[in-house]
Parts: structure tokens; sequence; C-alpha cells
């Protein structure tokens, strides 16, 4: 055997690699590296807005639900909006009785839903037999909410809830509006 074709053989298959064979793969991983990276971001970003557009939807159905009981049971006469169309008063005589806000007994009198803008929450406060409960937090996460006042003479009432937008949303995308009847004006 020829030890120096072997040797030559041997030297050649132990070289590694050029300068621009390494180059061009520090190249090929970079681009492999950022396309992973970037798709990392656009993953974590849809997640975020995901997360964010089901928590403004909870908010949404809480509020929806919350409101419409006290609306759709308050006396027909018992509905006002005051401050800037950011405060709505309800007022029960009777109809709610043993009402679980209250204690035993005891009957609902007055519900006021407000908003306090400094907190971005929307309060709520209880009267009970004419002794007040307290005011409140019920949500927060909410850029403002207003009862548009004059809507079919208090037989209903209007819910404009905006929340903080999401992902470049204008205002009328981020603006919910909904119309709860008065049972007893719609009755009557």
């Amino acid at each position: 055997m020829d030890n120096g074709r072997y040797a030559k053989t041997l030297a050649s298959a132990q070289r590694g690699l050029t300068l621009i064979e390494l180059m061009v793969a520090l190249v090929i991983g970079l681009f492999v590296t950022l396309g992973a990276f970037q798709l990392f971001i656009s993953g974590k970003r849809s997640f975020d807005r995901v997360e964010a557009l089901a928590e403004r939807q909870e908010t949404l159905r809480f509020l929806v639900d919350t409101l419409s009981l006290d609306i759709r049971t308050a006396d027909r006469d018992g509905m006002t909006i005051s401050g800037d169309d950011d405060i709505l008063t309800l007022t029960y005589t009777g109809t709610r009785k043993e009402d679980p806000h209250c204690s035993m007994g005891e009957a609902l009198t007055r519900v006021e839903y407000a908003f306090e803008e400094a907190t971005a929450t929307v309060k709520v406060g209880y009267d009970c037999d004419n002794h007040p409960k307290g005011t409140q937090p019920l949500v927060s996460g909410v850029e403002k909410i207003i009862f548009p006042a004059g809507g079919g003479g208090l037989s209903f009432v209007d819910v404009d809830i905006r929340f903080p937008a999401i992902g470049g949303e204008d205002e009328m995308q981020r603006t919910i509006r909904f119309r709860v009847a008065n049972r007893n004006a719609v009755i009557q």
C-alpha cells in the first residue's frame, strides 16, 4: 500500500470547511433563525389579541346579563339617567323581594350604575329597603359606558359600551350598543 497516497487522502478528508462555506452556512442559519423568531412574534401577537377579545367578550356578556335583569324588572317610572348620560338609576317597589344583594327579609329598592373614569370601572350601588349598601366595582377594563337619554320615554334603555382599542381598532369597532326593554313599560 502506498503510504503517500493514503496520507494525502486522509489529509483532504480532514481538511474541514473553507471560510466562504462557513459564512454561507452562518447566513443561512441566520435567515432560518430570523424566520422562526418572526413566526414566534406573530403567534404571540395573535394569542394576545385572542385573549384580549375573549376578555372583552366575557366583560360584555356579564354587563349585558346584569344590566338586562335590573332594567327589565325596574318600575315603569323608576328609570332615570343623569350625569353626562353615565349614571343609570333604577327603582323597585316590591318587585325584587329576597334579592341576593339584600339581607334576608329585605327587598331591593334601588340600583345605580355609574362609570368612574379615573379607574375605568363600572360601579354599582344597591339600596335594600331604602338603606344604601354602598357602591362596589362591577367590571373594569371599559373605556366608557353611557346610557343615551331620551330612548323610548324610558320604556327601554340603550347602553353604549366602549372598550379600549385592540390592534388599531377604530371607535366604531370597539363600541357596542344594546337595548333593553322594561317589562312593566312594555306590558302597560
